[in-house]
């Protein structure tokens, strides 16, 4: 494994957090507040210094996993960008739309919430995904 897998997904979780952080704020802010209000959690929900940074932990997994799917896709496959892209999409598919549509399901996030929280970290993770094929991809086969 290359040294460099930790710090690309470290890097890859920050820029997660940061941009999904913003969207959430400044796109969706006004969504998540109508949303959280109006559940049956609202009256049980704390915002602690340990729930806000717990909530930073899996755009870190998700940043780690994509480095590590990347290269792991690449040295199977070939060193196409593609490789990024479809490991962004599977990533995003197991680790993000599934837990989020099933909670919409539940009737626990409105679906509008819910979909555009789905866009946002689409959005989100492209971009991230062309840094992960560059700094695990494409500088390896150049060494």
């Amino acid at each position: 494994m290359p040294p460099r897998l930790l710090s690309t997904g470290l890097i890859a979780g920050l820029l997660m957090n940061i941009f999904g952080w913003l969207g959430n704020q400044l796109w969706l802010g006004r969504e998540w507040d109508l949303a959280i209000t109006g559940s049956a959690f609202a009256a049980t929900r704390e915002r602690t210094i340990w729930n806000e940074l717990g909530s930073l932990a899996p755009d870190f997994v998700y940043g780690l996993a994509l480095a590590w799917l990347c290269w792991l896709c690449a040295r199977a496959l070939n060193r196409s960008r593609r490789v990024s892209y479809l490991a962004v999409i599977a990533l995003w598919l197991v680790a993000i739309a599934t837990p989020l549509l099933g909670t919409a399901n539940a009737s626990l996030v409105p679906w509008r919430v819910t979909l555009l929280t789905l866009l946002l970290a689409l959005v989100i993770m492209i971009p991230v995904a062309e840094l992960v094929w560059r700094r695990m991809v494409q500088t390896t086969s150049q060494t």
